[in-house]
Parts: structure tokens; sequence; C-alpha cells
């Protein structure tokens, strides 16, 4: 059916416009590149947890681990650093849980070092420092557990864990 003033006529190369203007857009770079690494590191992340086949293979967490710290390697004035940094730390003690493995409590030590020394305004600070804390204990070096502890109290003396931290300081103080 004909439409005067061309409607049906004029819709088919508008839609043909617009295909072309959506293919386009597909191939333009992401005006936020970051987000753009940050939504694929949280599908990654997603898939990893939904899937114990994946969760057996220490290089499928590495994989997620590094898409985490891309952002970081890429944009480190992102307002996604701080998040990917913490969530690749949780990432690197879950590996070293998971599959026995040491070093990883070093690597996770290292992303939430970077997210309280990068990025001291963070909220994610808390828990980084937190975690920070826990992995010293674990690993027996209670003299830097304890350094941890009294920069969690300084930076956070209301914090969450405030409480844990003001009672690990003064066991630590107490005489042996």
């Amino acid at each position: 059916m004909f439409v005067s003033g061309g409607g049906l006529a004029q819709a088919m190369p508008a839609a043909a416009a617009a295909k072309k203007t959506s293919k386009a857009a597909a191939q333009r770079p992401p005006s936020k590149p970051d987000r753009s690494l940050y939504q694929v590191a949280e599908r990654a992340r997603k898939r990893l947890a939904g899937s114990s086949r994946l969760r057996a293979k220490r290089s499928e967490w590495d994989k997620v681990i590094s898409a985490y710290r891309i952002i970081v390697h890429k944009y480190p004035r992102s307002p996604y650093c701080d998040d990917a940094l913490l969530k690749a730390g949780d990432l690197q003690r879950e590996v070293s849980r998971r599959f026995k493995l040491t070093r990883y409590l070093d690597r996770a030590l290292t992303s939430y070092g970077l997210v309280v020394s990068e990025y001291p305004g963070s909220s994610l600070g808390e828990p980084a420092l937190f975690a920070t804390y826990e992995i010293l204990l674990q690993k027996e070096r209670q003299t830097e557990a304890t350094q941890a502890a009294k920069k969690y109290m300084a930076a956070y003396p209301d914090g969450k864990r405030a409480k844990v931290m003001a009672r690990a300081l003064r066991t630590s103080k107490a005489p042996a």
C-alpha cells in the first residue's frame, strides 16, 4: 500500500540507514572503554562463579584476575580501578585457598595495597586493609599485621570492622 508523502517508500531507506548506523556504532570503540573492560571482567567473574568446571581450572581464575588488572594498567585514573583491584585481590585469595598456592596471597596483598595507596579516598580501602590484616595473620607475620591494624584504625576508626581491629591491637600489646 502506498501512503501519500512517501511514508512506506521513505521507511525502507530509513531502515537501511539505521542498519548502517548500528554497524558503524558496533565498529566504533566504546565511549567509556574502562567501563566496557570492567563489564567484561564482571561477566567473566560471574561465568566463573557459575561453573564448577571453570572453577576447577586455575587458568580460568587467572583470566578473570587479569581482566580486572588490565583496567588498572590501561586506565589508572578510572573510577573502576579500586573496585577492580579489590576484586582481583579477593580472587587471588580464593585461588590461594582453593589451589593451595601461597604466592597468590602475596599477589592479593599487592592488589589490596594498591587500593589503599593509589586510591586513598576510596571507600574500598576499608575492606582492603582488613583483608591485608587477615592475610598477614594467616602468613604469621604478626608485626606487619599489627601495623595493618593500626593503619586501619587510623583511617577507619568507625569502620565496619573497627571493633575487631581494636581488640586485635589490644591483644598484640599484651606482654609475652
